[in-house]
């Protein structure tokens, strides 16, 4: 709301000066919706870096090793349970091919498993009790799925699971020995 008077001197405002005021009032109008605008960019970016981080922490905190591919291969994300699984640290592997990480065996697998999703033929495939050889000489057993990572224009990568069930394995070897 702008009030206009009269000037300090008692007269009304020519019509130079209300065209005037016209202009700064449609300026200061601008200026006002622009702050608006600024706050809700602003408020809207805070959100999205909560849900941005909120989701990163999510990630981070599932016992199961978690990478995302693209559909290249090319490591995009690597949590914390796929570091200690694999002994590899998350900033070594993104940006390199996952093949770079692990043995044959397991690159194999899991191609198959990431082709039969990125054909549409399962929505979620696994392949389970793959054997593994991680980088500093542990040899483990894992079980793998992979699933597609979705975007507007359909996948373009995928979610990558490595569940790592050596003890569970060994248990179970254990005990088809001890009913014998």
């Amino acid at each position: 709301v702008l009030a206009l008077g009269r000037t300090i001197s008692g007269d009304y405002l020519s019509s130079e000066d209300l065209r005037i005021l016209e202009m700064l009032c449609s300026h200061a109008a601008l200026a006002l919706d622009n702050a608006v605008l600024y706050q809700q960019a602003e408020k809207r970016a805070r959100e999205f870096e909560r849900l941005k981080n909120y989701s990163e922490n999510i990630v981070e905190s599932i016992k199961v090793g978690v990478m995302v591919l693209d559909v290249d291969g090319q490591v995009r994300s690597w949590n914390r349970s796929m570091e200690s699984l694999n002994g590899v640290a998350a900033s070594d592997a993104v940006g390199r091919q996952f093949n770079d990480w692990f043995p044959t065996s397991f690159g194999a697998a899991l191609e198959r498993a990431r082709r039969r999703v990125q054909t549409g033929d399962e929505p979620l495939a696994s392949a389970y009790r793959v054997a593994m050889r991680t980088t500093d000489g542990r040899d483990r057993v894992v079980n793998i799925s992979a699933a597609p990572l979705l975007g507007e224009g359909g996948a373009y990568g995928s979610v990558v699971m490595v569940e790592d069930v050596t003890d569970q394995t060994e248990l179970e070897s254990q005990l088809r020995q001890s009913d014998r």
